[in-house]
């Protein structure tokens, strides 16, 4: 399976494969289930927007200030983010 990022091909079986089981199971009690998925032509924009959602779950936890300061461009949540990825050597 052809990939145009970083991740082993291998991996990316692996994980195609876990989806496939994942699947499975949905549409088991009834296969009818699986139809919409098979319809459904935004798969990699539903993917890209879920790793919005997840990325910035993060800012409900901020107060208003501090999002404003955010919005403004005045706190760069990336570099901050790198910052501690390093300390934490996560990176």
């Amino acid at each position: 399976m052809e990939n145009g990022n970083t991740t082993p091909a291998p991996r990316i079986e692996e994980l195609c494969g876990h989806i496939k089981d994942y699947l499975r199971g949905y549409g088991r009690p009834d296969g009818k289930r699986l139809a919409p998925l098979v319809q459904y032509e935004a798969w990699r924009l539903a993917a890209s927007a879920e790793i919005m959602v997840r990325c910035t779950r993060i800012l409900a936890n901020l107060d208003d200030e501090t999002l404003g300061l955010i919005a403004g461009g005045q706190i760069d949540m990336r570099v901050l983010a790198a910052d501690v990825a390093a300390e934490l050597g996560a990176v």
